[in-house]
């Protein structure tokens, strides 16, 4: 699992909220669904390159992130 960086509490800025709330909603997620999201969106790996890496078909990453940004969402 790769580390999502989270900004210091201690800097209070509109930009720094944001990131807090997107890392502690990640947080919720299933550890398969945060390795995922980080791997497409933080490191902007292709579904291809993730299924690789993780040793799945590209089809079960698409499902899995699919399945993290719903939860997102809601």
């Amino acid at each position: 699992r790769i580390p999502l960086e989270v900004p210091s509490p201690d800097t209070h800025t509109p930009d720094n909220f944001e990131r807090m709330s997107i890392a502690d909603a990640i947080g919720h997620l299933a550890p398969k669904e945060q390795e995922v999201i980080e791997l497409r969106y933080g490191q902007d790996l292709s579904m291809a390159d993730i299924a690789q890496i993780l040793g799945v078909s590209r089809f079960t990453v698409h499902r899995i992130c699919k399945r993290a940004l719903r939860a997102l969402e809601g």
